[in-house]
């Protein structure tokens, strides 16, 4: 079935505007755990990278903390339909600590309190 003149002039039309209007993303945090009393690097932390805007956010990747209280987490190169790209919220948890959480980190030190 041959395409109506006006679907064949839009369809690429409508296919650069997509292209326009999207992104890519580098979705990735890095930081130290420490505790607030000591100063001491916390390890075995649980790190949770949460991916995504406000109540949409959908957990992307859970790690621990290294020996020296490191931790790099995210979910690399993401593509996107808009130029927002979306947060990176890592959620950082330890027995006997309180959780904390941290919006796009980028080598943060976090401090947990007892």
């Amino acid at each position: 079935m041959a395409q109506p003149a006006i679907l064949r002039r839009l369809c690429p039309v409508g296919a650069a505007l997509l292209l326009l209007t999207s992104c890519e993303c580098e979705i990735d945090g890095t930081g130290v755990v420490l505790d607030a009393q000591t100063g001491q690097p916390l390890p075995d932390v649980t790190v949770k990278a949460y991916v995504g805007k406000a109540r949409r956010r959908h957990l992307a990747d859970e790690s621990r903390t290294n020996a020296a209280g490191g931790f790099a987490t995210g979910v690399g190169l993401v593509s996107t339909l808009s130029s927002d790209c979306p947060d990176l919220v890592v959620e950082l948890e330890k027995t006997g600590y309180a959780t904390q959480q941290i919006k796009n980190p980028r080598a943060d030190t976090v401090r947990l309190l007892r």
